[in-house]
């Protein structure tokens, strides 16, 4: 229940939306297990991506979900190397 609490209180249960490389790594360094998704719209892919991550989200609050538009995150983007969108 402790860690239960501890997660939710991080963010964990929900996809976060991220635009700053800062707020990525602080909320990273917070949590062990992390899906970061990286997303362009307007795409079919990873609208239907999305739809998932937000069901799983919920069902895995052991997991922290990121959102991030890889079109104003150019430095995430090069710096974990994405080369493609839906990733």
């Amino acid at each position: 229940e402790q860690k239960k609490a501890t997660w939710l209180a991080n963010g964990h249960g929900r996809m976060n939306d991220v635009v700053e490389a800062k707020e990525f790594f602080d909320s990273v360094k917070k949590s062990n297990k992390v899906i970061a998704f990286f997303y362009r719209n307007p795409s079919k892919y990873s609208d239907v991506m999305h739809q998932h991550l937000q069901k799983l989200a919920k069902t895995h609050i052991e997991t922290k979900f990121f959102r991030i538009d890889a079109d104003k995150a150019n430095f995430l983007v090069d710096f974990l190397k994405i080369w493609m969108i839906p990733s």
